[in-house]
């Protein structure tokens, strides 16, 4: 969606395009393996993982686009 000019969060958007590509790192935190269990939900173990990492590593301010409470930019 950056690259394409129409990501929902204005504020990366518009460093995305006066910084370039270059000027960012994305990175995979954490893998979450599938399991053959039928109560396992992925998006729910998703969701978890994130409040973890969101808590480990807060994305606000300087520090990344995110915004507390997690309401997103449109």
């Amino acid at each position: 969606m950056l690259s394409l000019g129409s990501h929902w969060n204005r504020k990366m958007q518009e460093d995305w395009n006066r910084f370039g590509s270059e000027a960012f790192v994305f990175e995979v935190l954490e893998i979450v393996p599938a399991k053959d269990d039928p109560k396992f939900d992925l998006e729910t173990e998703l969701s978890l993982l994130e409040l973890v990492w969101i808590e480990k590593a807060p994305p606000y301010g300087e520090s990344g686009y995110n915004r507390p409470g997690g309401i997103r930019e449109v």
